[in-house]
């Protein structure tokens, strides 16, 4: 099962496996993880709180209860484990220089703003001559830890626009402040009605697809695609 629910079911959960959480409605995913499991873990309905890293933000590592998983079954055959060797390398290398950021900013007595390590568009942003950090969305910070294996979850060049109401739904710790322009544009958003923002609930449904064609083919999200199993859409989700 590549992607599922968490039930009553015990089920194993592995390193950097894709954990999901849901939002204010049941089956929307607001967020995705990686979930942290060198020695692979059983996980149930009653027991859903693996260790984890990923974007809140801040970047950090802590446990999280989830809701679905998904999994590429990394490194298959484990006789090699690059996949997961790439990942952590990704990983461990984003922490470090979160952590150097922060004492750097202790030393000047400063805090980061929010936006120096959160974009919502596009997924992911590589440092430059404004920003030191590396920014992503959640769903961004999967995305690149995975495509250091090689691995491509998302055609982001195919990603559908959502408006600003739907966006809002997504990104509740937001939802006020992406009410102001200047919050957008801070965000990657900018101007326009409607942008092509890669969802969380992407993430998980990119993965419920047999190890193959995840590696294959890049998976093209669909509206409805933001929940879990996808659902259409009603008229003013």
């Amino acid at each position: 099962m590549p992607a599922w629910r968490l039930d009553g079911q015990d089920r194993q959960v592995n390193h950097f496996d894709v954990g999901a959480v849901d939002g204010t409605r049941q089956g929307f995913i607001s967020h995705v993880l990686l979930c942290l499991a060198e020695q692979p873990q059983v996980v149930n309905v009653n027991s859903r709180t693996p260790d984890a890293v990923h974007m809140g933000p801040p970047l950090e590592e802590r446990p999280q209860p989830i809701d679905a998983i998904g999994t590429a079954v990394l490194d298959p055959g484990g006789v090699q484990p690059t996949e997961r060797r790439q990942i952590k390398v990704f990983v461990d290398d984003r922490l470090s220089e979160r952590k150097a950021q922060e004492a750097r900013m202790a030393k000047l007595n400063r805090r980061d703003p929010y936006h120096a390590e959160y974009v919502i568009h596009p997924p992911y942003v590589e440092p430059g001559e404004d920003v030191s950090l590396w920014r992503f969305s959640c769903a961004g910070f999967v995305l690149r830890a995975y495509e250091e294996a090689n691995i491509h979850l998302i055609d982001v060049s195919k990603v559908p626009p959502i408006d600003l109401d739907r966006l809002k739904a997504a990104y509740p710790r937001f939802a006020r402040l992406l009410g102001h322009a200047a919050t957008r544009t801070s965000l990657g958003l900018g101007e326009g009605s409607e942008w092509p923002v890669v969802l969380a609930g992407y993430v998980v449904n990119s993965l419920n697809r047999s190890p193959d064609a995840i590696r294959r083919e890049a998976f093209v999200p669909d509206a409805g695609d933001e929940f879990f199993p996808p659902r259409p859409l009603s008229p003013k989700a």
